[in-house]
């Protein structure tokens, strides 16, 4: 069964295979989450999305998320829920805030000084 969710991403499709094996993807990670910070991310919607969708499966379910953490490929629903730091005991405004205070943009950062700089020595050589 398909199960459409956000994760780091504004759209992203999870699969529940057999009632008992999730294919998730970046929305939770193992005691983590995705990020919400780039390519049309949103923190609402990811919160609304891994507890009113994900979170209400049983507990015993297994999750395959999208990375490996040091060798664990596999969780459960009810580990997520009950240790995953980004969620547990989190109201959905608090969540918001924590992602917005947790993450920053490196990629874009870096990416934006690299721009000022090539446009740095492109108008130095045109003078």
């Amino acid at each position: 069964m398909a199960i459409a969710i956000s994760d780091d991403t504004n759209s992203h499709i999870a699969y529940l295979v057999n009632g008992t094996h999730l294919l998730t993807g970046d929305a939770p990670f193992i005691r983590d989450c995705g990020r919400t910070d780039f390519q049309n991310g949103d923190a609402r919607l990811l919160y609304d999305a891994v507890t009113q969708k994900l979170f209400t499966l049983p507990d015993d379910t297994l999750v395959y998320l999208g990375h490996d953490y040091q060798g664990q490929t596999i969780s459960t629903i009810g580990e997520e829920k009950h240790w995953n730091p980004r969620f547990v005991g989190r109201s959905r405004s608090q969540f918001i805030e924590l992602m917005k205070r947790t993450l920053t943009y490196p990629i874009l950062k870096r990416c934006w000084k690299l721009y000022l700089q090539i446009n740095a020595v492109a108008e130095f050589k045109l003078h």
